[in-house]
């Protein structure tokens, strides 16, 4: 892979990026199209309209993470500078 991978189980797979920054472009992004995701969860209440948008989200995000990492500007995109640690660690 190139930017990222799917993996997890094939029922809700998350996304795993070897850059942190780019994966907290790629979270910021899917945000602000309106999306809040960290895997792909999937129900039965989801209908048409929210799986496009989603879908949409995914599409706008990921071409502009492929330009940013092009240019080299990921981290200028960025409108927090840290990247996002996980939330469950050993040590806190």
């Amino acid at each position: 892979y190139k930017i990222a991978r799917c993996e997890g189980v094939d029922c809700r797979p998350y996304f795993y990026f070897k850059d942190p920054y780019e994966r907290m472009l790629f979270l910021q992004e899917m945000v602000n199209n309106g999306v809040l995701v960290q895997s792909i969860n999937p129900s039965f209440s989801h209908r048409d309209s929210e799986i496009s948008q989603t879908i949409e989200a995914f599409e706008k995000s990921l071409k502009l993470l492929r330009e940013a990492i092009d240019k080299n500007k990921v981290r200028e995109l960025l409108i927090e500078d840290r990247p996002v640690k996980p939330v469950f660690r050993k040590y806190n």
